[in-house]
């Protein structure tokens, strides 16, 4: 049989000059001592919660800084609604009002 070369996986963080912040960011999603999602992590476990996060930061190097409040949607809205699928309590959510990641309500047009 004949094998297809598949192309390495890049990882966008390790050429990102704001991986550090991207991991900070996303960093709810997977610490428990933020109180924002902790019955989260308790409900979907440490590798579940891992993912997301991985996902989480993946998405937000991969974007312009400038558009990482909604390059991060995808993996906080899956995370939340996992975790409300299994009966855990979204606290307070990463997205804010306007449906921006990382807002504070401001950014309503």
């Amino acid at each position: 049989g004949s094998c297809t070369s598949v192309p390495p996986v890049v990882d966008p963080c390790s050429s990102s000059p704001d991986a550090a912040e991207a991991r900070a960011m996303c960093d709810a999603l997977k610490n428990s001592s933020v109180p924002m999602y902790s019955s989260c992590q308790g409900m979907l476990g440490t590798t579940t919660s891992r993912a997301y996060y991985d996902l989480c930061v993946t998405a937000l190097c991969s974007a312009p800084k400038a558009s990482w409040g909604t390059a991060c949607l995808a993996s906080v809205q899956q995370y939340q609604a996992a975790c409300s699928a299994l009966g855990g309590q979204v606290n307070q959510s990463l997205i804010d009002s306007c449906g921006v990641c990382f807002g504070n309500g401001g950014s309503c047009r």
